[in-house]
């Protein structure tokens, strides 16, 4: 377990931790080249949201703004855990990766 990963599951209810952390567990030994690290900052629908982050890459979002992402994801939320997974290779967001063949 990394350091990124250590303080998520501190921070987390110890109700969900045993979750979190056999997710967390079955992403490092799928991916196990993904750096961990923590992401806060508001989601889409304006709430803050903290986020263990596996991956990073960098995209324009809708306002115009390069920001820092994750290519896997994994948030305690409220009433549930979140896995939140974008597609990737070689550090580069498919999206962006394939923009002119795409229609």
């Amino acid at each position: 377990m990394t350091g990124a990963s250590e303080t998520f599951l501190a921070e987390a209810p110890v109700a969900r931790r045993s979750l979190l952390e056999a997710v967390d567990r079955t992403i490092a030994a799928a991916a196990p080249g993904l750096e961990t690290w923590i992401w806060r900052g508001k989601m889409w629908g304006g709430t803050e949201q903290t986020i263990l982050g596996y991956g990073r890459f960098r995209y324009t979002n809708r306002s115009g703004e390069e920001v820092e992402w994750f290519l896997i994801g994994l948030a305690n939320q409220k009433a549930y855990v979140s896995l939140y997974v974008n597609a990737g290779r070689d550090g580069e967001y498919l999206g962006r990766l394939y923009a002119g063949r795409l229609g």
